[in-house]
């Protein structure tokens, strides 16, 4: 591997934050159909 192993570990921070974002993105979703379903908020 080498050279920059802050640079692998920036991917893999970027990654994690990817995953956490999609992850809100989904919840909320899930909660906007919910909340479409009864039509309340």
């Amino acid at each position: 591997m080498g050279g920059l192993p802050t640079d692998d570990k920036l991917k893999k921070g970027t990654i994690n934050a990817f995953r956490k974002i999609s992850f809100c993105n989904f919840d909320v979703s899930k909660r906007n159909k919910k909340i479409g379903d009864t039509g309340k908020d």
